[in-house]
């Protein structure tokens, strides 16, 4: 458990990074900017090994948001997730920044949060990526669907690769799995 800024959480000029290795289930409980996060021209990057994880949040900006010209990478390497994450989160980008979120694989819940937001253009373009590349079957309680690419909003992109994707970014590959994003 952790407060503000914390578990791989950068802050003006500042770098956080988080590396948990293995494949042990973890708990991670946060409450604000936090587990991959950053905000004012700083780098937030946090990588988990794999196992069935829990992140919780108390607030918001926590596993994987970036805000005001920042760069955040966020990276679950497998198992069954649970992600209940509200407000800005799972790869979020605001105010010119730059946000990376993957779950690489697993069975994964995600709760109370919109992924990919990029909202907030004022200092520059944002890239909000939300990236789940397992292939089985999520839930999404909020917004997302399983086995569907979109493109919302600006510079907003929602992945949920379905299962034996190859190669999912070279060119054409994903013209075949683009979807219209929800209402």
């Amino acid at each position: 458990e952790a407060g503000h800024f914390s578990q791989g959480a950068g802050y003006v000029f500042g770098w956080g990074a988080c590396l948990s290795e293995g494949d042990d289930p973890d708990r991670y409980v946060g409450s604000r900017y936090n587990l991959g996060a950053a905000a004012h021209q700083a780098v937030g990057t946090f990588i988990d090994g794999g196992g069935d994880d829990r992140y919780l949040t108390l607030q918001s900006v926590i596993c994987g948001a970036s805000i005001d010209t920042s760069c955040v990478l966020f990276r679950d390497m497998g198992g069954d997730d649970v992600y209940d994450a509200g407000g800005t989160s799972l790869g979020a980008a605001q105010f010119g920044s730059v946000c990376l979120f993957m779950d690489d694989g697993g069975k994964d819940e995600y709760r109370r949060c919109h992924p990919a937001v990029s909202a907030h253009e004022e200092n520059g373009p944002n890239w909000a990526v939300f990236l789940d590349a397992g292939g089985d079957e999520d839930v999404y309680r909020r917004s997302g669907k399983n086995d569907a690419v979109w493109h919302h909003r600006k510079h907003s992109f929602f992945l949920d690769l379905p299962a034996g994707t190859k190669r999912p970014l070279t060119p054409g590959a994903l013209d075949k799995l683009v979807t219209d994003p929800p209402e």
